[in-house]
This record gives structure tokens, C-alpha cells and sequence, in this order.
């Protein structure tokens, strides 16, 4: 009872802190979704990073998805185990150089771009369980581009 009690809470505050996000409208949406299973040389698996315009003009993003020695600067994870323990945050962020201005990607409204990603490049190795894993996006670099952070959806991993 003490558990599930907990759970509903745990829920009720997620729907709560999901209502005041909406308020600060963001240009772009950001979700990410389990891609495949995770096998032994691969223990988490992929994962689908979509990011989406939902503003009525165009979008800038740095384009930096396709450098994995650089992806732990813009993504944050943030790793629960399903019986709600923390298991990982690994922080985001610092300084980087970018590279020149021609390293934009565009959006224009209601377009999207997604990639696939290796989660073993920014989750360690995991005790084998279920997880939730959470993703941010964090920038604060490029011209006229989108600045600020991003939080995603929820997904579940099991570590065999």
C-alpha cells in the first residue's frame, strides 16, 4: 500500500511539474523512444532522438548529433530505476568549441529530425533491472539558433 501510495504521488507531481512546463512554450519538441533491444556488447540498446518544430517559423540547431565524443556536453540522462530510486544523473554542459556557422540544420514548422543513438555512449553499464531513462538537451551555442533546454519523455530499458 505504502508503495503504491508513493507511485501515485510520484505521478501526481510528474502530471504537476508536465502542466507548468507547458506554460514556457518551446519552439521545438523533444522526445526520445526505445530502438531495438539491448544485447551483450550493446547492453542498453538505441534510442530514437526526435526533436520537432511546433512554432510557426523556421528553427536553427546546431548540428552536432553525428559527433558522439561530444554528445555527454549537450545531453543530461537521467536514469530512475522503475521502483523509483535514482540511479544516474550525469550532468551536461561546460565549454566546447563549435564549429563554423555552416553547421546549422533548419526545421521550418512542424518539420522534424530524428537520429539514432547508441545509449551505451552516454549511459554506463547498468546492474541488470528496469529503468526509466529521461534525456536533456541543453545549448547554449550557434547564431540565432535554439538556445535553452529541452526535456524528455520517459522510456523504459530492462538490462537482461
Amino acid at each position: 500500500m505504502k508503495i503504491r501510495c508513493s507511485v501515485l504521488l510520484a505521478l501526481c507531481l510528474a502530471t504537476v511539474g508536465f502542466a507548468q512546463e507547458e506554460i514556457t512554450a518551446h519552439p521545438l519538441q523533444f522526445a526520445v523512444s526505445k530502438e531495438g533491444e539491448g544485447t551483450a556488447k550493446n547492453q542498453l540498446g538505441y534510442m530514437r532522438v526526435t526533436f520537432k518544430n511546433v512554432s510557426g517559423e523556421d528553427v536553427r540547431l546546431l548540428r552536432i548529433f553525428d559527433d558522439e565524443s561530444t554528445l555527454r556536453f549537450w545531453f543530461n540522462v537521467v536514469v530512475v530505476a522503475t521502483n523509483g530510486t535514482p540511479v544516474l544523473d550525469t550532468p551536461a554542459g561546460g565549454k566546447i568549441s563549435v564549429r563554423s556557422a555552416r553547421e546549422y540544420l533548419v526545421l521550418k514548422p512542424q518539420e522534424a529530425f530524428s537520429f539514432r543513438l547508441d545509449l551505451s555512449k552516454l549511459v554506463p553499464t547498468l546492474s541488470p533491472g528496469s529503468y526509466c531513462i529521461k534525456v536533456i538537451y541543453s545549448n547554449q551555442y550557434g547564431e540565432n539558433c535554439f538556445q535553452g533546454k529541452l526535456e524528455s519523455n520517459f522510456f523504459v530499458v530492462k538490462v537482461p
